[in-house]
């Protein structure tokens, strides 16, 4: 944040979000946020940004990074409003937001800053979500490293379920959770062990109705073909919906607590990205490898084949269901050509072992 100020001038008096004059004798403590009625007011809890949202209407002072948009604005509002809902949030500068026994410390991820925190995939543009959330959990000693990341996916993120920005926040946090050395296991902070998780959240500014429909959001149904997903399907995405009542608490239960698609995909990390790389388990496993198969290489395609077979998954003991039906059809196709085979293999747990060692020898 920089502040260039014109000559020798008055102290600014800022506009306020909803046009109302706020005076800020020191501009260092200038208001975070506040809410549709103007009755909330945050300082910001973070050393990254400070001020944060208002404009100058006089045009006497420039702020940088610049005001947060209409969306970023409301997560943040509603994030406090949800957390203080007496209107007591902390007013000091560096205080952590208070969940229950949870503390958590809003950062603003600046884009292209070189201290932001940034995620790629396999050859993608490096991104940057807006915000950091990190949760402390003194009484369990987790710490959660997550982000939120307002977006109009309609527009924004025009690969779908294969977009680097999806699979950055759904796949890409358990790669790096590998390549620190951090998954699994508990860590050494300050003397004491602790789990440290890193978890993301898109919180769509584009409405179901604009999504639900769109191909790109499209994924499977159990007998293989394209099927809408519902709003649940979404979330296990890690994608929540802002025009959602309860939105925050979505929000902050995917940061804490993963879903079976998560369980799925940390388990591909494991496979893929560890120094030594475990042998298959079961069914799940090979599953997991035919995924890989066709590029063994990257990131992006394994993770968006993952979450269009699994969404609407009701089985994940078995995975009947989407990814069920492609390797049927699959295992079809090469039985043809090997008598060997057997015509069809519909049971999960037998299934993708056999097709995975089919896959192997060809």
């Amino acid at each position: 944040m920089a502040l260039k100020k014109a000559g020798k001038k008055a102290a600014p008096v800022q506009g306020g979000l909803l046009g109302s004059e706020l005076a800020c004798p020191d501009v260092a403590q200038l208001p975070l946020v506040s809410d549709d009625q103007g009755k909330l007011e945050v300082l910001a809890p973070g050393h990254l940004y400070q001020p944060l949202l208002l404009k100058s209407k006089t045009g006497d002072i420039d702020i940088q990074p610049g005001a947060l948009d209409d969306n970023e604005r409301r997560f943040v509002a509603d994030l406090v409003k949800r957390l203080y809902p007496d209107g007591s949030a902390p007013r000091a500068l560096g205080a952590p937001l208070k969940w229950g026994k949870r503390e958590i410390h809003l950062r603003r991820n600046l884009d292209k800053d070189p201290g932001s925190f940034r995620l790629r995939v396999d050859d993608s543009d490096w991104y940057y979500p807006d915000f950091i959330l990190w949760i402390i959990d003194h009484e369990e000693r987790i710490q959660t490293f997550g982000f939120v990341d307002p977006k109009g996916l309609y527009s924004q993120v025009p690969g779908g379920w294969g977009d680097h920005k999806v699979v950055s926040t759904t796949y890409m946090p358990f790669v790096i959770e590998q390549q620190l050395g951090v998954a699994g296991r508990n860590i050494d902070i300050g003397g004491e062990e602790w789990q440290f998780r890193i978890r993301g959240v898109l919180l769509s500014t584009s409405s179901w109705d604009q999504l639900r429909q769109q191909a790109k959001f499209k994924v499977g149904d159990a007998a293989g073909g394209d099927a809408t997903p519902t709003k649940d399907a979404m979330r296990r995405g890690r994608i929540v919906f802002q025009e959602d009542a309860g939105y925050i608490e979505q929000v902050l239960d995917l940061l804490v607590n993963d879903t079976e698609v998560d369980v799925i995909l940390e388990r591909a990390a494991v496979l893929f990205h560890s120094d030594t790389p475990p042998t298959l388990r079961d069914h799940r496993d090979a599953y997991l490898h035919i995924a890989h198969h066709s590029e063994p290489d990257a990131q992006g395609p394994l993770a968006e084949r993952v979450l269009k077979d699994l969404l609407l998954c009701t089985d994940f003991t078995t995975l009947e269901g989407a990814a069920t039906s492609r390797a049927s059809g699959r295992y079809a196709q090469l039985a043809k050509d090997d008598p060997d085979l057997g015509k069809t293999c519909n049971d999960p747990v037998t299934l993708f072992p056999k097709l995975l060692s089919k896959l192997n020898q060809s």
